[in-house]
């Protein structure tokens, strides 16, 4: 017990950052997977091209983000079905969200 409470402060000190790389970390996953295994038959490129993750606000508000085309193709239309992307990516790297989160929970 000596051990861990002589450490407390320093593994304090260090857990925003280890917190705010993971959720970087996880945005970035999740934008990678989404352009590696997107479902839609890609013509041009460019709303590929769009997606990335991104930083909006504080260090931990990171997002997996894209353009163009995205919202219809995500969403469908009246015209077509959806074309899910981004929540598949998301349940894709989700074991590995959930491991990070465990690894910070250890340092306590």
């Amino acid at each position: 017990m000596g051990i861990l409470y002589n450490n407390l402060p320093r593994i304090i000190a260090r857990l925003p950052d280890a917190a705010s790389s993971h959720v970087e970390d996880s945005a970035h996953a999740v934008a990678e997977h989404a352009v590696v295994h997107h479902p839609w038959h890609n013509v041009t490129g460019e709303t590929e091209a769009s997606i990335h993750a991104e930083q909006d606000g504080d260090r931990f508000h990171w997002a997996a983000i894209g353009s163009g085309a995205l919202i219809y193709l995500e969403w469908g239309t009246i015209h077509m079905p959806p074309f899910p992307t981004f929540a598949p990516a998301a349940d894709a790297i989700r074991p590995k969200w959930d491991n990070g989160w465990r690894a910070l929970e250890r340092l306590l």
